[in-house]
């Protein structure tokens, strides 16, 4: 699996506090198979320091078969680089898709709009965890974001069953339209509720919508993005959990 959304440094923004909770969510990600990490950290002053903590991290992780890269979770559309020289951190070295969170967005109405002026300056927008910040009357927006080049991402705790029946609800909405391309851990903790839980959700996509499924959005579309590619539309089959005592009621009580 490709983790393009964990926040693994320790000591920075709202990560890990200590170096040893970092690891242990390396290796939680390494028993499940994990080859690539992108380690972020929220927009802010923290930034010149994550490199550092990173490259500390790497060592380990390479033992472990993880190829880590320093990532930046931004604020809204602003506060980035992309003047001056100066490369925003993205998902990968070669990607120019960077992760943008829209908690903190004044007037969403204008995010499509953003979105390609952002692309038209050869930056790549992943809006990150929309399952938790819009509601079911909002999906007309992330269809018209997803119109404007924008990828989305769902974060693995909100397709399980332990999560608040709201997001659970939207991030099956989301996907049941087509509109999320990728599922990422999103862990801040070791332990608790925001621990790494990204094998828990591709198993519980793979049972959902099937393998193939599991496969493009836990592997398959994370490695475009580091390729700096588009991933390719996505019409997901029908939710398994569908197909049983539902499907026989709507039969017995069809209308010929």
């Amino acid at each position: 699996m490709i983790d393009l959304h964990c926040h693994l440094p320790f000591g920075l923004s709202d990560g890990p506090g200590a170096e040893e909770e970092s690891l242990r969510i390396l290796e939680r990600a390494a028993a499940a198979g994990t080859t690539y990490i992108n380690a972020v950290i929220h927009a802010g002053p923290d930034e010149a320091a994550l490199p550092g903590v990173v490259g500390r991290l790497s060592r380990r992780a390479a033992e472990l078969g993880i190829a880590l890269h320093p990532g930046v979770e931004y604020d809204g559309f602003s506060g980035f680089g992309g003047g001056g020289g100066v490369r925003p951190f993205t998902v990968g070295e070669r990607s120019r898709y960077m992760l943008i969170d829209l908690r903190t967005a004044r007037t969403l109405f204008q995010a499509p709009q953003q979105v390609s002026e952002l692309s038209a300056r050869g930056i790549r927008a992943v809006i990150v965890h929309p399952e938790v910040l819009f509601s079911p009357s909002q999906l007309p927006l992330l269809r018209r974001l997803a119109d404007a080049d924008a990828v989305m991402q769902l974060n693995a705790p909100s397709l399980l069953p332990d999560a608040p029946a709201p997001v659970r609800d939207m991030a099956r909405r989301c996907l049941d339209a087509g509109l999320c391309s990728l599922v990422a851990s999103d862990a801040h903790r070791a332990e608790g509720t925001r621990r790494w839980r990204l094998d828990e959700a591709r198993e519980h996509v793979a049972r959902l919508y099937g393998e193939s499924a599991a496969l493009l959005l836990f592997e398959k579309n994370p490695a475009r993005l580091l390729d700096d590619l588009v991933p390719p539309a996505w019409h997901p089959p029908k939710r398994k959990e569908r197909n049983g005592w539902f499907s026989q009621l709507k039969t017995l009580f069809r209308r010929d």
